[in-house]
């Protein structure tokens, strides 16, 4: 009876190790930079949004920057989202959204970071996980994570049944990470350290009921291979009486309420 059951362990691991091999991303699909225009609202001309130009839907007036898109969360990029204020019916820009909006809503595009906070975005991509049980079987996932001044955020891999799975709380900083998941009504616990680009660490069920070692490697190019050019700060307008609520600077010296970078679209000759 035991080697039965051993054996079909030992089954179900090779068609887990095959399935992955075959399904594994090993790049990220990142389209190459996609201009955002201005565009006022059909109802209200006094009130604004961003629209990113598709072969489908040109826009004819001149656009205010370019940024990327991408379905998957690139490596060391911010996810930006445009969100709007019920309240007043305006668009507004912002790094994270409410919790666990993230799971259902995609980034409208996604930028460079700041200066002061490249270092710690180097945790901000998907991640390839690959885990331990108590019972030696392995678990083979993926992540997108961000994090804003310390704490992480992001979403699992909505492509699979772990999209309904939340990330409810995370931080990071000292390349150490922390992160709470929950699945099915059950809690996870995952802490790891960075080190040589890649993490390592321990996963547990709170309830103490499974456990285990974890690694993590991201997926896609190196920060160093975006595109080159000119770039301006992204910026939070505060004045809420003005739309837009945001603005481009071109300043040598970061900002107050800067979001991220953008690229500037390149001169007409």
């Amino acid at each position: 009876m035991g080697m039965r059951l051993l054996l079909k362990l030992f089954l179900v691991l090779v068609a887990q190790i095959k399935l992955y091999a075959e399904t594994k991303p090993t790049q990220i699909s990142i389209d190459p930079l996609v201009a955002f225009y201005l565009t006022a609202s059909d109802t209200d001309r006094t009130k604004h949004s961003l629209r990113a130009a598709t072969k489908n839907h040109p826009m004819a007036s001149k656009p205010l920057f370019l940024a990327l898109r991408s379905t998957a969360w690139p490596p060391g990029l911010v996810p930006i989202y445009q969100v709007d204020d019920p309240s007043s019916g305006e668009a507004y820009l912002a790094r994270r959204l409410t919790h666990a909006k993230e799971n259902v809503v995609e980034p409208l595009c996604f930028a460079l970071p700041i200066p002061s906070e490249v270092e710690a975005c180097r945790v901000n991509g998907r991640w390839e996980l690959e885990a331990t049980h108590q019972d030696g079987a392995l678990e083979f996932l993926y992540m997108d994570w961000a994090q804003l001044s310390g704490n992480l955020f992001g979403r699992m891999d909505p492509d699979t049944d772990y999209r309904f799975a939340w990330l409810t709380g995370g931080s990071y900083g000292g390349k150490n990470l922390q992160i709470q998941i929950n699945y099915i009504d059950t809690d996870y616990l995952l802490t790891g350290t960075l080190a040589a680009g890649s993490f390592q660490g321990k996963w547990s069920r709170v309830d103490g009921l499974d456990g285990g070692d974890w690694t993590g490697r991201p997926v896609g190019a190196a920060t160093s291979a975006w595109p080159l050019g000119p770039l301006a700060y992204l910026v939070t307008v505060k004045d809420h009486g003005k739309s837009p609520r945001w603005e481009l600077r071109v300043t040598p010296k970061e900002p107050d309420h800067a979001l991220c970078r953008v690229w500037l679209p390149p001169k007409p000759e």
